[in-house]
């Protein structure tokens, strides 16, 4: 079979890829446990992205032959572009094993870390592998990424740096290296890095585009906004750039050209339902809008409409029946929807019995006396507003709000916190960890400055911080704790009516809103008792909207700020809003959204159960 074996070789080496395979099965046919024939054909199947093939072919190769450093290397190739990651780790670490200064192997096993979220391990990998080829730029760019992952920015920027002098013409390094000079306060570098990529391929719309999607997956706006422009300049029949530029339209509030950009893409990609989404979230559907809606209806009698986007069209056809105030029907979409994201969270569901012993926990944690004993451990910097609440309470517009005065930054929603909390309490529930704690304050005072390094303010709106406001008041004694309260129904209807790009296990059933919508409660009744007034506001929505001066008054004070008359006008904030309220938030206060939940009285089901805890 020696012959064989070498003509398929021969092909394989000058990308005949199909004689190859050929030619190892009719070997296999013939010679069953041939293992280079198999390897080869595994091989074959790795490229081809034939997975299902690979795997078996050449897991048998690696029994058989322990030290077959093709299979070990391919296994893991095969198995990260499946989605198992701790498999293609362990057969990732095998390869090198075999051959410890295989560069290739070392950058697979480097991108199986990044994927299972271990930046410094991939680092380690990465640093070897340079040191066997330097002058390979792809190693130097990803290393920067696992560097920036894990929080050693100034190593990454010399990382990206030197992925960029071995590469000049390569795009993907400018823009996270462009996102980290800025958040060190080097605009003037950031700006100068885009304009070297942007004057090096002016007339190029690949290279104008992927630069621009870079721009805008690191946060960089304003310029992926110019980069886009330019590529449709270029190609005026690319979907992808007016998705992208509508996105970015969307963001910025300038709903207009937004809607023109989602108008396009339609015309473009009659089929595809992400569009559709997107137009109906940025305005208001009337009657002539019809036949839009009568096509996206059409569209869910496609057998070719696959779930994700028989879902999209959903929650679309949803808003657009919301604005024509056929409740009934809107109602049906939203249902079919949520039922569609909850048929996603079969291996995730909401523990509840989890959720509730540790509200029990942090009750009985954070008790007067357990503050008072531990309030000497606190950073005394008070750039942090932690603004909390049930999501959907009108928490983006209380940002958009505090940040429209000059010394307040808006930062988003961030997880830093609810990440990182649980390290600082030593159990069962004694006395914080006084190290881990310095170490996670700093770090979330760094985030934040990196937000903004010129704002005495910076805002952290993630709703789920109210499950720590009591350690938040142990880290920072002078933040202010910002709890936005709404109405029970107008919030659980909003959960139940807003698309989240991605399941979460408490808002797509009813049932679950409610047994979490009462956690809360109970928990910030607790903080309530605990916290002090000065340190702590609750903000209710409908009292803002109904006297939104008194109460924007009220909060500027408790901030600690001098009054500025911007902070009336939060509908002119250019700050970016990258969460689903981003439509709301860009409107003067409105009292439509107040007793919303009359509309859908009919079908409220298990939210009734919240009517004795509703004021309206």
């Amino acid at each position: 079979m020696e012959p064989l074996l070498a003509s398929a070789r021969l092909a394989h080496q000058e990308g005949k890829i199909q004689d190859a395979d050929r030619i190892c099965r009719q070997i296999l046919t013939k010679s069953p446990n041939d293992l280079g024939a198999k390897t080869l054909l595994g091989v074959i199947s790795a490229q081809l992205g034939r997975a299902a093939v690979g795997i078996p072919i050449l897991q048998a190769v690696l029994s058989a032959d322990p030290d077959s450093f093709e299979a070990a290397y391919w296994l893991g190739m095969m198995l990260r572009s499946v989605g198992n990651i701790s498999e293609a780790i362990q057969y990732g670490k095998r390869a090198i094993e075999i051959r410890p200064s295989d560069s290739q192997a070392l950058f697979n096993l480097s991108i199986c870390y990044l994927a299972a979220k271990q930046p410094e391990l991939a680092a380690h990998h990465l640093r070897t592998a340079i040191s066997v080829e330097p002058n390979v730029p792809l190693l130097h760019h990803v290393l920067g990424e696992a560097l920036r992952g894990s929080g050693q920015d100034r190593e990454a920027v010399a990382e990206y740096q030197s992925a960029i002098s071995l590469a000049p013409n390569m795009p993907n390094s400018y823009p996270p290296l462009a996102a980290l000079f800025i958040s060190q306060g080097r605009a003037d570098d950031a700006e100068e890095l885009i304009n070297r990529i942007v004057a090096a391929t002016p007339d190029n719309f690949q290279s104008q585009f992927q630069l621009a999607r870079l721009l805008f997956e690191s946060g960089l706006r304003e310029p992926a906004l110019r980069g886009f422009t330019r590529s449709i300049e270029l190609q005026p029949d690319q979907p992808g750039a007016y998705e992208l530029r509508g996105a970015i339209y969307q963001q910025l509030g300038d709903f207009e050209s937004a809607c023109g950009d989602f108008q396009r893409v339609i015309e473009l990609q009659p089929n595809n339902p992400k569009p559709y989404l997107e137009l109906t979230a940025c305005k208001k559907m009337k009657d002539e809008d019809r036949p839009l809606v009568d096509r996206m209806t059409s569209m869910l009698q496609s057998r070719s409409l696959p779930p994700e986007g028989r879902c999209t069209i959903h929650y679309a056809l949803g808003k657009a029946y919301d604005d024509l105030a056929a409740y009934a029907k809107a109602m049906q979409h939203y249902d079919e929807a949520n039922g569609m994201m909850r048929s996603q969270l079969v291996n995730k569901a909401f523990d509840r019995r989890a959720f509730s012993m540790g509200i029990d926990q942090t009750i009985r944690t954070f008790t007067p006396g357990y503050l008072s004993r531990n309030k000497s451990m606190g950073n005394e910097s008070d750039l942090p507003f932690l603004i909390v609440g049930m999501m959907r309470s009108g928490t983006t517009l209380i940002e958009q709000i505090v940040s429209s005065h000059p010394s307040v930054a808006a930062g988003g929603e961030q997880n830093y916190l609810l990440n990182r909390w649980g390290r600082i309490l030593q159990p069962p529930a004694g006395s914080p960890h006084r190290e881990a704690a310095k170490e996670v304050a700093d770090g979330y005072l760094d985030l934040l400055q990196s937000i903004d390094p010129l704002a005495a303010h910076v805002t952290d709106k993630m709703p789920n911080n109210f499950l720590l406001l009591g350690m938040a008041h142990l880290l920072f004694p002078n933040a202010r704790l910002i709890h936005c309260r709404r109405n029970p129904l107008d919030t659980c209807i909003s959960i139940w009516t807003t698309y989240f790009r991605e399941p979460v296990n408490t808002a797509h059933d009813k049932d679950t809103i409610v047994f979490f919508y009462r956690e809360y409660l109970r928990l910030m009744e607790h903080w309530r008792t605990v916290l002090p007034s000065d340190r702590f506001l609750e903000v209710d929505y409908e009292e803002l909207v109904m006297n939104r001066e008194a109460v924007t008054r009220q909060l500027i004070d408790f901030c600690g700020l001098d009054w500025d008359d911007r902070c009336l006008h939060h509908e002119s904030n250019d700050g970016v809003i990258r969460t689903p309220s981003w439509w709301q938030a860009r409107q003067p206060v409105y009292a439509t959204s107040i007793g919303r939940w009359k509309n859908y009285e009919p079908w409220l089901g298990e939210f009734k159960e919240l009517l004795t805890q509703s004021s309206a």
